[in-house]
């Protein structure tokens, strides 16, 4: 995630109403957000105190600060008390890393623990190149692609194109070395 992008995300969960719980689907864990990426967990303080906002964190590997381990790749992930139970799922920079045949599934997922008219807020890297979180299938796409893919279970409040400035090191030093990346984010609200 970018610094850009956890803005863009924070300013749109503010806009949104909704339930008091947010479901942060591929969070990484506490190292990660708080060494690595540090405005992650910047956003998730800030939507937790400015907002009252609880998050909770999901990923694939047990570490400290993962509140749900599971793999969102499979059927029936979650339990009868996590689905319809959360106003938002954060599903940032996971797509990606996903295999195509499991798009169908993940998206299932994300329906099931919103709750009635919840939200989905979904981006994913445009021009970035590949970068192995386990795997990268390449998927990269525009806003009119990631709207149809998601258009089946919600349908579309926003989406946009964002650029973000480089956090690693050598293109922070020196910009020019890459065109600036750029993120595809998307709100979308679950269809009744």
């Amino acid at each position: 995630m970018f610094l850009e992008e956890s803005l863009w995300i924070f300013e749109n969960i503010k806009k949104l109403e909704t339930g008091k719980k947010i479901i942060d689907f591929g969070s990484g864990d506490f190292d990660y957000r708080v060494k690595k990426q540090p405005y992650i967990e910047n956003m998730y303080k800030r939507v937790q105190n400015e907002l009252g906002l609880e998050i909770t964190s999901v990923d694939i590997q047990d570490s400290e600060g993962v509140d749900v381990v599971c793999d969102i790749t499979e059927e029936n992930t979650f339990s009868e008390e996590k689905k319809n139970g959360y106003g938002v799922v954060l599903a940032c920079n996971i797509l990606e890393h996903v295999v195509y045949k499991r798009f169908e599934i993940v998206l299932k997922n994300i329906y099931e623990v919103l709750e009635q008219g919840g939200y989905c807020i979904v981006t994913v890297p445009y021009n970035i190149g590949i970068h192995l979180s386990p795997i990268d299938n390449g998927f990269r796409p525009t806003c009119e692609e990631l709207t149809s893919l998601m258009k089946l279970l919600f349908e579309k409040v926003v989406v946009e194109e964002i650029e973000c400035s480089h956090y690693r090191e050598p293109y922070l030093s020196h910009p020019e070395l890459l065109p600036k990346p750029v993120v595809t984010c998307g709100v979308f609200r679950k269809r009744r």
